[in-house]
């Protein structure tokens, strides 16, 4: 056999496979090894081993995935209590003040809470709004014909539940922070 350039071909050029379908209520796996059985040199791929493959990849991006979800946690949580504690210090006279002037650390602590969960709240809802959006678009360039990104309503309620409570818990450790902190001491700061 010749190819177009005239170039003849040999049996490593020829590159053929079949895909096979058995019938509801066969075993897929059996109907394989006949046709293993029956057509001697034949490599039959057995639908098990397939399944069990691709079960295996998907654990494997789900553990990795679940990696870089960790590590998004950990950086997300150490810059918001960062961040909420530079918020908090660099207003440490107004809160001396307040102290001074008879609040209790309770109020304090309500206060910074509250700006704390109004932030994260608005910084929840944007990630949710910007993860969407993204989807969305990925899912009509490039994958047209099926949806790769689902966005349950658990899911994005757990998002915007776990985005409260991390901010809950970096206004927690800048409120600890802030009522450590004398009214003198804290009036002494900010100046």
């Amino acid at each position: 056999m010749l190819a177009s350039g005239g170039v003849p071909l040999t049996a490593a050029d020829l590159n053929t496979g079949a895909a096979v379908g058995w019938l509801d209520g066969d075993d897929p796996d059996a109907v394989a090894l006949r046709i293993r059985e029956r057509v001697p040199g034949v490599n039959v791929q057995l639908p098990s081993e397939l399944s069990r493959l691709l079960r295996s990849s998907t654990a494997f991006f789900s553990a990795l995935l679940a990696g870089i979800g960790v590590l998004a946690f950990v950086i997300g949580g150490l810059s918001l209590a960062n961040t909420m504690a530079a918020a908090v210090f660099e207003r440490i006279r107004d809160f001396g003040v307040k102290r001074a002037l008879g609040a209790t650390d309770l109020q304090l602590g309500l206060e910074v809470l509250t700006e704390s969960l109004a932030v994260t709240l608005v910084g929840g809802l944007a990630g949710i709004g910007l993860a969407l959006v993204l989807g969305w678009a990925i899912d009509g360039t490039v994958a047209r014909a099926q949806q790769l990104f689902h966005f349950s309503p658990r899911l994005l309620g757990g998002a915007l539940t776990f985005s409260i409570l991390l901010g809950a818990a970096a206004a927690t450790y800048a409120t600890a922070r802030v009522v450590s902190v004398s009214p003198a001491e804290a009036i002494r700061r900010g100046s």
